[in-house]
């Protein structure tokens, strides 16, 4: 009750924080990244004093190679070539408080290239004096409209086209997917381990990891094209967009449904739920899909999104904590020591998926902070932190939520269950008539839980064992009321009865008259 507590205040306070917390990650993530793999040709009309040639700086290692070439059509007067490294930009910005000022000692400024745009136009090659990133300016000191068109080359040694700070990726990618794999096997062994159970929510997790690992083994492929060659062609750039984008929506899924309880409090999801994680679904396939094909001009759709998500997700853990609580003090209601019982297991899985999702948020956070703010060294972390971030959290969750031999899982049967199904430990919802009948007719009694009140004292409290039985997903409860001391009335079904008989029930009958049929099964 104290962690519930201390967990909602956070929730209720902290809000803000969050949010800023999820705005810094995504704003890190879609952040422009150093340009790739520089071949480039267009034209422009220069009409500023600094015109730059690169939407971003490229990372040379000593001994790279830059060629440029320039052509105006005409001779323009006090027209300058300038590249120049993120060092000697630094020193320019120092002694220079203008471009005019600029302009005034174009002839003096030490950069790589400094060479003035005789007779229209200009070809240079030149190689990086140290590791660097590097700027290609043009000084138009004349202040003229220029018409320009340019061509120009990057190439680190050895004929690799990455900027430096992006060389790790094609290896890095090769890494990833190699440990996709090797957890993949893992979680293939379990699935045919326990053949016999049928968990949804275990397949969806699985289906997750394997498009996950599909898109690093995509983005292997790509970034090593552009590593050999500069360029990918367009049918390989959508396969590796299309693959990061169906990851990123099922992973966005299996969050959802994780928050929720699926599988642990809830045995299905009603229509409800069901249209409202596929409409969230849409969102995020929606804005992720802009901005992997169209750029930074989904930024703030992404973010709205994102952070209405990221809330959701914690709002649903809440409300799965609080359901297993009610259902705690139900059963030491019923004279068994709640700590003994699945429900206690389920809260300790559900708090440490919880965790895991925390740890994870902030890990990408971390690392896209690190590949944003350093990006000339680390271009790499902020993507391969992120992946990797990933790849943690599917282990965490595919440990949690393995296949074993007594579940923790509400197991949903596609067939309507018996009132009294034999015993059973493939489920923790298997009830034996014997200890049952008597634990129903208790649950009748304690319909009205007061969740103000402590947790019964585990003293004189029989322990649970398997066969014994549980309540169920309450069919509807009212909410906790605001005033102190209120009662929040959570009203539970026959607990042996299974999920699919109290929605028929409630769907044919008025509530009322359910109520009362089910209260009247409970006194017969």
């Amino acid at each position: 009750a104290e962690y519930m507590g201390h967990l909602a205040s956070f929730m209720s306070h902290g809000r803000a924080v969050f949010s800023i917390v999820v705005l810094i990650a995504v704003t890190a993530a879609l952040l422009p990244a150093p340009a790739t793999a520089l071949h480039g040709s267009g034209s422009a009309v220069v009409k500023d004093v600094v015109f730059s040639l690169l939407e971003e700086p490229f990372g040379l290692l000593r001994g790279g190679q830059l060629s440029v070439r320039l052509s105006t059509g005409g001779n323009v007067p006090d027209l300058y070539f300038l590249a120049c490294s993120a060092a000697e930009i630094s020193y320019i910005n120092s002694n220079f408080n203008s471009a005019l000022a600029l302009c005034d000692a174009i002839e003096t400024v030490s950069c790589t290239v400094n060479a003035p745009v005789a007779n229209g136009s200009l070809s240079v090659e030149a190689e990086a004096p140290r590791k660097d990133v590097y700027y290609l300016l043009l000084a138009n000191c004349d202040m003229r409209t220029v018409d320009l068109r340019f061509s120009y080359e990057l190439m680190n040694p050895n004929g690799e086209q990455l900027p430096y700070g992006q060389i790790p990726l094609p290896r890095a990618f090769v890494a990833l997917s190699i440990a996709w794999a090797f957890v993949l096997t893992l979680w293939a062994l379990n699935a045919l381990r326990f053949f016999y159970v049928h968990i949804r929510l275990h397949r969806l997790l699985g289906a997750s990891g394997a498009v996950k690992a599909c898109s690093a083994l995509a983005a292997a492929w790509y970034w090593a094209s552009l590593s050999r060659q500069g360029t990918v062609p367009l049918s390989q750039s959508v396969v590796y967009k299309v693959a990061a984008l169906c990851a990123r929506v099922l992973g966005v899924a299996v969050l959802l449904l994780v928050s929720h309880g699926y599988c642990v409090t809830l045995a299905s999801l009603d229509a409800q739920l069901v249209r409202m994680v596929l409409v969230t679904l849409a969102a995020v396939a929606a804005v992720s899909a802009g901005s992997l094909f169209l750029g930074g001009y989904f930024l703030f759709f992404v973010l709205v999104v994102y952070v209405l998500l990221f809330r959701h997700v914690f709002g649903a853990i809440i409300g799965t904590f609080r359901t297993l609580q009610r259902q705690l003090r139900t059963v030491a209601a019923g004279g068994i020591d709640p700590q003994t019982s699945p429900i206690a297991r389920k809260l300790a899985l559900m708090e440490s998926a919880q965790g895991s999702v925390i740890v994870w948020i902030f890990g990408v956070v971390a690392a896209n902070v690190v590949g944003t703010f350093f990006w000339a060294e680390l271009a790499w972390i902020g993507t391969i932190g992120s992946e990797t971030a990933d790849l943690l959290l599917f282990v965490v969750l595919a440990w949690l939520y393995r296949l074993r031999d007594f579940s923790r899982y509400e197991v949903s049967s596609p067939e309507p269950r018996a009132l009294w199904p034999e015993s059973s430990d493939d489920s923790d919802h298997d009830a034996a008539p014997g200890d049952a009948a008597a634990f129903d007719a208790v649950l009748v009694a304690a319909r009205n839980v007061d969740v103000q009140l402590p947790m019964p004292a585990a003293e004189g409290l029989r322990p649970w064992q398997p066969g014994m039985a549980l309540p169920n997903n309450p069919g509807f409860s009212l909410v906790d009321p605001v005033a102190r001391g209120g009662l929040a009335v959570a009203l539970f079904p026959l607990a042996s009865a299974s999920l699919e008989d109290q929605r028929r029930l409630r769907d044919s009958r008025s509530s009322l008259f359910a109520l009362a049929e089910i209260a009247s099964v409970n006194k017969g």
